[in-house]
């Protein structure tokens, strides 16, 4: 195929009022053309700019509740998405979606790194009891990679809060008394804590965080029953990305895709909404297909609040209306 662009004519010469020459083609002309297209064949023209590139305002919808800062989805492929595409993605506006070529213990592993990686209010942390023995933070810290865990009562969240313990509190424990060392014996109590009241606002618990240099920001109700906590180390994460992709509670979205088998991709979905998962995608070869659309309305009467995309194919309301009905109430179709 040959050049598309035109001779620039800006009106300086010829008849006086004609109107100048189109510079290049029009994506009209372009596609109208019916010939197929390389990334080779064409180029797009910049147009005139009068703007710094700090106001140019990228942010679009991924779904009716999910917004993007950055328009970047990467793909659900095994050799593309995992969790570290996945946080990356998110860190710099997008959102990534974890592929199903694994198990679905694998895969809802995968969704709860990602919004395990950074969090305002972490409201299932991993808690443990005074009888708890260092070896169990230890090899929280080895699976899970952290170790700042806060001590109730009874090793639940919910429970009086009686201390936290850190890698500072265990770090001088010899390793052949981790099995035998008990929690209540080394965590830092909770007199020597910071602490703020349930309710609390996520910009109010930052600045306490900020400002009391602690590393964990433990939120308790009035009996002190451990409500949530929240992590110096997401609050550095925070600065660093100030266009991530967060939900509500501050912590990193993320989608996954499932496909259309009614057995298997049910029970597959059910690990990944408890892993956290923000949004689903039906990965199908054939969008307009009565597994897809099936998947779909279980997807919307079970878990009303996911969000779905759904595809892929070329849809039209006429000829594809019972998979467009189904798909109407909240979602994106790919």
């Amino acid at each position: 195929m040959g050049s598309l662009s035109q001779p620039l004519n800006n009106g300086s010469s010829g008849d006086a009022g004609c109107k100048p020459e189109q510079d290049g083609l029009s994506r009209e002309e372009l596609f109208q053309k019916g010939e197929g297209l390389t990334y080779n064949d064409f180029i797009l023209l910049p147009g005139f700019i009068d703007f710094p590139a700090e106001v140019v305002d990228t942010k679009v919808k991924f779904t009716k509740t999910i917004s993007l800062n950055a328009p970047l989805v990467s793909s659900p492929m095994d050799t593309v998405t995992e969790s570290d595409m996945a946080i990356a993605m998110a860190l710099n506006g997008g959102i990534g979606v974890i592929h199903h070529n694994c198990t679905a213990e694998f895969q809802a592993n995968e969704v709860y790194k990602v919004k395990r990686w950074q969090q305002g209010f972490i409201i299932n942390p991993i808690v443990m009891s005074p009888d708890d023995t260092v070896q169990a933070v230890v090899d929280t810290k080895k699976n899970r990679g952290f170790s700042g865990i806060p001590i109730t009562a009874s090793g639940q969240l919910g429970s009086t809060l009686l201390g936290i313990v850190t890698s500072r509190d265990i770090d001088f424990v010899p390793e052949g008394s981790h099995a035998t060392t008990k929690l209540k014996d080394v965590m830092t109590r909770f007199e020597d804590l910071v602490t703020a009241d349930k309710g609390i606002s996520l910009k109010v618990a930052q600045d306490i965080l900020r400002e009391s240099k602690r590393g964990k920001l433990p939120i308790i109700d009035k009996d002190k029953n451990l409500i949530s906590i929240m992590a110096r180390t997401d609050l550095r994460k925070r600065g660093d990305y100030p266009i991530a992709t967060l939900d509500e509670l501050g912590q990193l979205r993320v989608a996954a895709a499932i496909g259309t088998r009614e057995d298997t991709d049910r029970k597959r979905l059910k690990m990944l909404v408890e892993a956290g998962l923000d949004a689903v995608i039906i990965d199908s070869s054939q969008g307009n297909s009565t597994f897809q659309i099936s998947m779909i309305r279980y997807i919307k009467a079970t878990y009303p609040k996911l969000q779905i995309v759904a595809g892929n194919g070329n849809y039209s309301v006429r000829r594809d209306r019972k998979f467009v009905w189904a798909t109407l109430a909240d979602m994106s179709v790919s």
